[in-house]
């Protein structure tokens, strides 16, 4: 194989992962659909409008999802004893191997489900207003509230990524245990670094004060908390994923 990082065999890994994940990705799509279609039916019957923040929540729930659902699937040949040495050995290099995972169920995906989401939600306003009675209020596409669920997703897949490639069992409930000990992790983090920074308003007593830099340190992440979090979920993941993969290969 070339040793040269070649996007025709990224273009090549992707088609063959659509491929064989068509079944799955159709009736994924369709539930999701399905699923989507009838909760913001619900919530209009109920107030009779979608708001932006509504459909937003909505979305991006099922997104995180089936995005999820996707990424496990994806990786679901590496630890099937009848495909893994056959999916190791394919003319692809570890990097361009990731590559395309992450393009798969990152970028396509996104935009794919957020095309679909948004014409489905657009055709619940419609539905809605003739049926039920619900204010006839178009989306706002691409608004603030979708680009921060974007952004989310984008910093916390590759967890679900270096989770779908070293567990062998129980790989989601492992995954998602992960996550939640990284969040607490760092959320205790930055508590103990806000009151060590700003000892001189007693963080720690019981005064008025300190018990209202309390509530802070625990209601907010301090700016260099989030980006750090952010490195270690983001890049920082990838790299491992990176490495697990070459550690794959190797063994």
């Amino acid at each position: 194989m070339n040793n040269e990082y070649s996007i025709q065999r990224v273009l090549n890994h992707i088609k063959r992962d659509l491929y064989l994940l068509k079944g799955t990705l159709l009736t994924g799509m369709l539930v999701a659909i399905g699923t989507l279609f009838l909760l913001l039916l619900l919530n209009m019957i109920w107030d009779k409008e979608l708001s932006t923040g509504e459909f937003s929540g909505i979305f991006g729930f099922i997104y995180f999802i089936l995005g999820i659902v996707l990424t496990f699937s994806i990786f679901k040949e590496i630890h099937n004893r009848n495909t893994n040495q056959l999916y190791l050995t394919l003319p692809i290099s570890p990097l361009e191997r990731l590559t395309a995972i992450w393009l798969t169920t990152m970028v396509f995906y996104t935009v794919a489900f957020s095309i679909l989401g948004f014409v489905i939600g657009e055709f619940a306003i419609v539905f809605g207003s003739l049926f039920l009675g619900a204010d006839y209020t178009p989306l706002v596409p691409f608004s603030q509230n979708y680009w921060g669920i974007v952004k989310a997703y984008f910093f916390i897949q590759p967890l679900f990524m270096l989770g779908a490639i070293s567990f062998k069992k129980n790989r989601v409930g492992k995954t998602i245990l992960c996550l939640i000990l990284v969040a607490i992790v760092f959320a205790i983090f930055n508590m103990m670094l806000y009151g060590v920074l700003n000892y001189d308003y007693a963080v720690f007593n019981n005064e008025p004060l300190g018990t209202e830099a309390m509530e802070k340190a625990k209601n907010e992440f301090s700016l260099g908390g989030k980006w750090l979090l952010m490195m270690i979920l983001g890049p920082i993941t990838l790299l491992v994923t990176y490495l697990k993969l070459v550690e794959k290969e190797v063994s």
